[in-house]
Formats: C-alpha cells, sequence, structure tokens
C-alpha cells in the first residue's frame, strides 16, 4: 500500500465516520442517503457494475468506498495534493460536490476559479510542495472557505440553518486531523 492509499483511508475513515448511517431527511435535498452515499449515486454505481438497483440502506463498506475512491478521490485529484490538502479535498468533494471542492480550492490558492483540475491549479499545489507553512496556511484558509460557502447556503436555503453547526463541527474534527502536516 503506497502513501496515497494509507491517506485515502484516512480520509475514508473521517468521511465515514462524519456523515454516518441512512438518513432521509425532507431538509436534505439529497434524499436518502447512507454512508453519505445519495441513493442516486449508489443507483449509478450499482447500473455500471452490471447490480439490480437496491436501497442505498443496504450500502456495503466495500461499495462506499469503492465509490469514495473512484468518483471523489480520485475525480478531485487527491491522489495528487499533498498531505492534509487531499483529506481536506476529499471531504469537500464528498459534502459539496468534486466541482465545488475544486473551486474552493482554486479560491483558495487565487487562481482563475474552475470545476475541473487544470493546468494552472496543478501548477499552485505543486509549488507548495516542501513548505510545510504555505500547505497549512492554504489548509486553513480552505476550511475557512468552506465555513463561508455553508453560511451562503443557509442564506439561499433557510431550513438548512438546522445543519450548520453539525458543518462547522466536521470543519473543527477535520481541521484537528489534518493539523500535523509531516515535513
Amino acid at each position: 500500500m503506497g502513501i496515497s492509499d494509507i491517506e485515502f483511508q484516512k480520509g475514508l475513515k473521517f468521511v465515514l465516520a462524519a456523515e454516518g448511517g441512512y438518513t432521509n431527511d425532507p431538509d436534505d435535498p439529497g434524499g436518502p442517503t447512507n454512508k453519505g452515499i445519495i441513493q442516486a449515486e449508489y443507483d449509478l454505481f450499482r447500473k455500471e457494475g452490471g447490480l439490480a438497483e437496491q436501497s442505498v440502506r443496504y450500502i456495503t463498506e466495500e461499495e462506499a468506498s469503492a465509490i469514495y475512491y473512484q468518483k471523489y478521490w480520485l475525480a478531485a485529484h487527491c491522489n495528487g495534493l499533498l498531505y492534509g490538502l487531499n483529506i481536506v479535498q476529499m471531504d469537500c468533494a464528498v459534502n459539496m460536490g468534486v466541482g465545488t471542492a475544486i473551486k474552493i480550492l482554486c479560491r483558495t490558492l487565487r487562481i482563475p476559479e474552475a470545476v475541473q483540475f487544470t493546468p494552472a491549479l496543478s501548477d499552485a499545489v505543486h509549488k507548495l510542495d516542501g513548505d510545510t507553512v504555505a500547505i497549512k496556511k492554504v489548509i486553513n484558509g480552505y476550511l475557512a472557505a468552506r465555513k463561508r460557502w455553508y453560511i451562503a447556503i443557509v442564506l439561499r436555503r433557510p431550513l438548512s440553518h438546522r445543519f450548520l453547526k453539525g458543518w462547522f463541527n466536521r470543519i473543527a474534527a477535520l481541521s484537528s486531523l489534518v493539523n500535523e502536516v509531516p515535513t
């Protein structure tokens, strides 16, 4: 198992704990969800695998892991990011979508926004390599940008206000997880 695999497992463990089990909250636009995977995403995963649809209530940890690896870790280019930033990116992609995670990363790095990983974004990330202080600054800026994004969600959709404390707690826990960037 390589370093990126170990970091994915660390991110996955965090995401699974943060997302929890089965829910079908009428105020959550994702609808039925289990282990953070919404029903529509699970249906697509099973269809792509030649499997019959079933309730997301029955998703296995192996299925959730495969979805998180392919649809979030790789899709959000977490495998090419520095330690800490990769886990923050994965969690944001899971919670807000891959395009939004990439957009927030661009904003944090002060480069033109994109919803797909671009050469400019790759260059900006690689300029951080080896600069522990800069990496921590980017991680903290990213997490602050997520807080602002959540507030904007609540302003657009006031029923989401009841999720705000949980979202902020998630960011605090994520900050604690990744605050030690290896030198």
